[in-house]
């Protein structure tokens, strides 16, 4: 039975509904394979716009048709499904199922149904797509709109490919952190951060050694005599201590020795307190702790206190000049250690 026969009126109208369900139906999959090209494109260096749009037109005009004869071409009894849902109380369907018989009671139903579909205005016949089909669509459409937008700004350059940001997020699982500790023993303090995580090949903060009152720097124990360093190049975890001495002042050493012993003469007394002829009255026979070598500076001839201050002017001086030129933490840093010494 063909579908005209008893349709013929509407049947027009019912095939460019069939017509535009299946273009439909091909637009959501040909928008949807539109995407995962585009997708796959991002992590290439194809053009992924030309490239998705071949593929939307492409898969939509090869799935259009599929669509049309497997799920939306027209039947009699699709007809009659579709025109009886505008109100004819499934009088078509029924008229359809009975084509066939040739009873009074048949041949009366089909003459009725046939009389309501003459009445029904093919005005009334509108087109209704279902939500999921409509929802379909637009979540497809905003998809593969999204995805080729993100191609075109990579292929631009305006953001990152989507093999750069892969490569970062592998680089990031794979980078390896280092500590790098810093203390001391007796007498002193780190200035700055003593314990810090350093990205492998990066560079540690720069910290400083400071003494305690009474005692002085003397060098770290990898052999490094500066109190202030900043390590580069971190490539395994260390420890760095610095090492304090304590200070000793002058005329300090020799004072369990200051007593005369019974047996000494008061004329041997006399001679041992006074400077021998020629001798310098610093000499480090009468000077104590001054001539210790920890307490020697520049030439190991100069005892630091005796320059301490016209060095800690000098640097105030050069912290004013050039202060502009430093961080905020060295300058920290400098001001803390001119506190302390």
């Amino acid at each position: 039975m063909k579908p005209q026969k008893h349709f013929k009126k509407h049947y027009a109208k019912l095939r460019f509904e069939a017509w535009f369900f299946s273009i439909l139906s091909g637009l959501i999959t040909g928008f949807g394979c539109g995407f995962i090209t585009a997708l796959i494109t991002w992590f290439t260096k194809l053009n992924g716009l030309l490239l998705a749009l071949i593929v939307i037109a492409g898969v939509t005009l090869i799935t259009a048709p599929i669509f049309y004869f497997t799920k939306f071409r027209l039947t009699a009894m699709k007809n009659a499904r579709r025109l009886d849902s505008l109100g004819l109380e499934e009088r078509l369907v029924t008229m359809v199922e009975f084509e066939n018989e040739e009873s009074v009671i048949a041949h009366l139903q089909r003459e009725d149904a046939k009389a309501h579909l003459a009445k029904l205005k093919t005005s009334s016949l509108k087109l209704k797509i279902k939500p999921a089909m409509l929802a379909s669509f637009i979540v497809t459409f905003v998809l593969v709109s999204a995805m080729l937008t993100v191609t075109i700004l990579s292929q631009a350059g305006i953001i990152p490919s989507g093999d750069e940001l892969l490569e970062d997020a592998i680089e990031e699982a794979q980078e390896v952190y280092f500590s790098v500790t810093y203390e001391v023993e007796d007498g002193g303090y780190i200035e700055g951060e003593a314990d810090q995580l350093v990205l492998q090949g990066s560079n540690a903060l720069p910290v400083v050694a400071v003494a305690e009152e009474g005692y002085v720097f003397v060098e770290w124990d990898d052999g490094r005599s500066k109190p202030g360093r900043e390590d580069t190049e971190i490539t395994d975890h260390v420890i760095y201590i610095a090492v304090f001495e304590l200070l000793i002042e002058e005329g300090d050493e020799g004072s369990d020795d200051s007593d005369e012993s019974p047996n000494d003469s008061p004329n041997e007394s006399e001679n041992a307190s006074q400077s021998r002829p020629g001798e310098d009255s610093d000499s480090p026979s009468s000077a104590g702790g001054k001539y210790e070598e920890a307490n020697q500076i520049i030439d190991g001839e100069t005892y630091y206190r005796e320059v301490l201050e016209s060095y800690k002017e000098l640097l105030r001086e050069r912290l004013e000049k050039e202060g502009d030129q430093l961080t905020e933490e060295e300058r920290a840093i400098i001001e803390a250690y001119l506190g302390i010494v």
